[in-house]
């Protein structure tokens, strides 16, 4: 059962991130990291492990991190990604941008999570990912152990501290990207 402090750091989250949906809390054992389930109506994962090792402050971090993945709807792009990876699962193209999408997006929720931060809890922040960037656990969940390996934490790290934003005409040609692309790849499909 959740405890009634953590239930109080969920909501002081949200609360901060302007998330006012109802996001049902569920304690794990076979967890080390904070997840948010892929689907429509995610629930925040929590390991148990998590929950008794680390510090107030880090399972505070790693709760905002996990509702930033929320606000930005990472979860349903995860989900599409999915259903495109389901479809295309012989091309190697779609294999390699799946990793690089999900890499972007804890590169994103990390920039955003720490944007607010002062420096001593952005360093303790730094190493909580390194910390559980060392599990393998990366299901159907989207979580905080999601990008692991060595070259990935230190990307995100470096991710943290980027100050150079998307160009408005890249963003407007992403935009017009899209359509055609889904176009293309759902009258090509076998």
């Amino acid at each position: 059962n959740v405890s009634a402090d953590v239930l109080v750091m969920v909501d002081a989250c949200k609360s901060e991130l302007g998330i006012m949906a109802q996001i049902p809390v569920l304690l794990q054992r076979s967890m080390t990291t904070p997840a948010i389930t892929l689907s429509h109506r995610p629930v925040l994962l929590l390991p148990e492990s998590m929950l008794s090792t680390m510090s107030r402050a880090q399972i505070e971090l790693g709760i905002r991190h996990e509702l930033t993945h929320y606000k930005r709807r990472d979860h349903l792009m995860r989900l599409l990604l999915m259903l495109v990876r389901g479809v295309y699962w012989f091309n190697p193209f779609v294999w390699i941008a799946n990793r690089m999408i999900l890499a972007d997006m804890e590169t994103a929720c990390d920039a955003r999570v720490t944007a607010r931060l002062e420096r001593k809890k952005r360093d303790l922040y730094i190493h909580t990912i390194i910390d559980l960037g060392s599990d393998r656990y990366a299901g159907c969940a989207l979580g905080m152990g999601t990008a692991q390996g060595k070259k990935n934490i230190e990307r995100r790290i470096r991710g943290m501290f980027m100050k150079k934003k998307s160009k408005r005409s890249a963003k407007v040609a992403a935009l017009l990207l899209v359509p055609a692309m889904l176009v293309m790849c759902f009258t090509t499909a076998c």
